[in-house]
């Protein structure tokens, strides 16, 4: 029997790594849900069934604040155990990421292999905040 494949809420405003980052997820073969603009990520996460367990979250949202949202996420009782990614060109410090409640960081633009193997560590429970070199 295959493992259950964990839901993912995917926070990007970017229409270009919308889609690629939407195709990433595809090979990965996780279900997911998208949000466009970084508005009402919380109501969105409390409305989808099943619930989320990850949150793959760019840092330069159209609409809200990413550190806030994730911050809120980890602040939520129903959601504290939800794994928050950031993801972006560069990242901010691990201890600002890690203090506003990101779980680990994704570079991009970053290879497709390199993405997946970093995806599945962070889901295995890492906490990277540093991809590949």
């Amino acid at each position: 029997m295959a493992a259950r494949k964990p839901v993912t809420l995917f926070v990007e405003s970017d229409p270009h790594n919308l889609i690629v980052v939407s195709s990433l997820l595809r090979d990965l073969k996780l279900p997911f849900k998208r949000n466009t603009t970084g508005d009402g990520v919380l109501e969105q996460m409390r409305q989808m069934d099943p619930r989320p367990e990850v949150v793959l979250m760019a840092l330069d949202l159209a609409e809200g604040d990413a550190f806030t949202t994730a911050a809120a996420i980890k602040a939520d009782q129903n959601f504290a155990q939800v794994l928050v990614i950031a993801i972006g060109p560069e990242a901010p410090s691990s201890d600002q990421l890690a203090g506003a409640g990101f779980d680990g960081f994704i570079p991009t633009p970053l290879p497709r292999r390199h993405f997946n193997a970093l995806f599945k560590r962070l889901l295995a429970g890492e906490h990277v905040f540093a991809g590949p070199m």
